[in-house]
């Protein structure tokens, strides 16, 4: 096994504090913060440029039932970096924040049906769009440029099309093609479903009817990564970690080790421990590498730079 060259990881002077490790994401040309004092750009150089107040703020007991999970805000940053959701995970609300002015884009409200047992379901997909919860059961897809729902429809309760689900967090593939949404149905049990954004292009109900991802383990809000277009990484309780492979989402795969939130990095899984960052390779199931002290809370695909932000500094590694 590999340890990782600490010579690989350059540390600059940043003051910038995110309020939990949610709130730092990639920007093209950087990263991006939310703080006390709102939305931070910080340069790679870590100086940081404020964008705007802080919206919405949102806490209160859940009541007791499924799981155990701490509200809290996160962020997530379109592709070409002009816009950024502030949601709350575990929450109700969330709003899409236009960079280049600091305006508001959109508003957006997922009720109040059992939100606090999921991640705020949110992404941004490389054609421009975004995709969001906009009821507890209901995913929708807005073009950003306009503000319009490109999915409206009734599957409220009662409705002939009504779905008794329980929308949770969502991971694109690389394209954009497959989305992965990490939520539940009644009674309750875990579901993975895997939506064919070209198919919901077509057929504005086709989110509801998502194929099963092979995952039988029945639990949810685990760590998600695509290790390319094709072949899909999640944590499962019985078996490590399960590969299922694009269109049918069948098990190609299986390991045990990685643990804590991943990414996926020139095809190995990348993962956080509390000593650091760890390396496997997918094809046999190996630790290949790993880099003590450096815990990161975000990845820039396209440049392949990890990024943590910790005692007023902001350590990154290629």
């Amino acid at each position: 096994m590999q340890n990782l060259s600490r010579g690989h990881v350059t540390s600059v002077a940043c003051t910038v504090v995110p309020l939990n490790p949610d709130c730092l994401a990639a920007l093209p040309d950087g990263w991006l913060a939310l703080t006390e004092d709102g939305l931070v750009r910080i340069a790679d150089d870590g100086s940081p440029d404020h964008i705007g107040e802080r919206g919405h703020a949102e806490s209160y007991d859940p009541d007791d039932g499924i799981g155990d999970f701490d509200i809290g805000p996160g962020i997530h940053v379109s592709h070409d970096g002009r816009f950024a959701a502030v949601v709350t995970n575990f929450g109700r609300y969330g709003e899409v924040i236009d960079l280049s002015d600091g305006s508001l884009a959109l508003e957006f409200d997922r009720g109040d049906d059992d939100n606090w047992t999921t991640y705020y379901p949110a992404a941004f997909l490389p054609d421009g769009t975004f995709v969001t919860a906009t009821e507890s059961n209901c995913l929708d897809r807005f073009d950003l440029s306009t503000g319009e729902n490109l999915t409206a429809r009734d599957i409220s309760y009662g409705a002939e099309r009504y779905e008794d689900c329980f929308h949770g967090g969502l991971t694109p593939s690389p394209s954009g093609r497959w989305l992965i949404d990490d939520g539940w149905v009644w009674h309750p049990i875990g579901i993975l479903r895997a939506i064919d954004m070209a198919v919901w292009s077509q057929d504005r109900y086709a989110a509801e009817h998502g194929i099963v991802v092979d995952d039988p383990d029945g639990f949810w809000n685990r760590p998600p990564a695509w290790l390319d277009d094709d072949v899909f990484a999640v944590h499962n309780q019985a078996h490590g970690v399960t590969l299922d492979r694009a269109p049918t989402f069948e098990e190609v795969g299986r390991f045990h080790g990685p643990s804590g939130r991943m990414w996926a990095h020139q095809g190995r899984l990348h993962t956080v421990t509390d000593e650091g960052m760890e390396v496997w390779d997918p094809a046999d199931g190996a630790r290949t590498g790993r880099l003590k002290g450096f815990s990161p809370t975000a990845y820039n695909r396209v440049a392949g730079v990890f990024a943590q932000l910790t005692g007023e500094q902001l350590h990154t590694w290629r």
